[in-house]
């Protein structure tokens, strides 16, 4: 895999503020590319706020300008950037991570929501992926990477780097304790980057919500889980399991040596 700097920032979007919102993250974005950041990746709801009370009070079409700004500065900057937000599709309002990078971009709707989510929002029913500078990237949001299977399928369409964007009203401790018992099964089963991001919320009191990346190993390459505003640079490099010799078991591509058509006769 080609080396690429990842920006994580711990931010806390404000319901109802998308112009503060959007500012700064704009203000994130100039910083990460003084670093040396070519994928950036948001909270859940970062541009909107997330809530599921009233959230149509909020909700954003997705070529809404705001929306539409920030696929620009993507392209303008030559960058891949992840950002959420409440999205306004018809008569349906959606959980939605917009993915950009200089040719264009994808959304991913929400597919599995939570108790208090499914009475308000629909349920996505797609894994879009994106690729650039010579990786792919795909993602699924919050309490969803507990499901192997979204991971799996982006895998399948050759996803390098998988994107865990959170708002989960989680402090920095309590989603440090839970995102290690499952975030690096993500990465080594499918031997590829796994990167967390959880938003700061009212609900936490505006405490840390976490930033952690996951090696293709599974192993903890950064992390930072204080109650501050953050941002978390991580370079992203080095030959990906697929990339290597399958000779040693020690070495081998655990995703490839799966056997999906076995799997089929016994799955209900």
């Amino acid at each position: 895999m080609e080396k690429i700097t990842a920006v994580l920032p711990q931010l806390y979007p404000v319901p109802g503020d998308q112009a503060g919102n959007q500012d700064r993250m704009e203000a994130v974005i100039e910083k990460g590319l003084a670093a040396g950041g070519r994928l950036f990746c948001f909270p859940e709801c970062s541009l909107t706020g997330y809530t599921v009370t009233a959230p149509a009070r909020y909700a954003l079409a997705a070529d809404d300008p705001a929306v539409q700004r920030l696929c620009h500065l993507a392209e303008e900057k030559n960058i891949l950037l992840s950002f959420g937000f409440l999205e306004k599709a018809g008569d349906c309002l959606y959980i939605s991570q917009l993915l950009a990078g200089p040719e264009g971009h994808v959304i991913y709707r929400k597919t599995h929501l939570g108790s208090r989510e499914q009475a308000v929002f629909a349920a996505g029913e797609a894994f879009p992926v994106l690729s650039a500078f010579g990786l792919t990237v795909g993602l699924c949001l919050c309490w969803e990477t507990h499901i192997p299977e979204i991971a799996g399928i982006c895998r399948s369409r050759g996803c390098d780097v998988f994107l865990a964007p959170y708002a989960s009203g989680m402090a920095g401790e309590r989603c440090k304790s839970l995102w290690q018992k499952h975030l690096p099964a993500r990465a080594s089963d499918n031997g590829m980057y796994v990167l967390a991001v959880n938003g700061l919320t009212a609900a936490s009191g505006k405490r840390g919500g976490g930033l952690a990346v996951y090696d293709p190993k599974g192993e903890l390459a950064a992390e930072y889980f204080g109650p501050e505003e953050e941002i978390l640079l991580c370079p992203l490099s080095g030959p990906l399991p697929r990339e290597g010799k399958q000779d040693d078991m020690h070495n081998i591509s655990y995703f490839d040596r799966r056997r999906p058509d076995l799997y089929k006769k016994w799955l209900p």
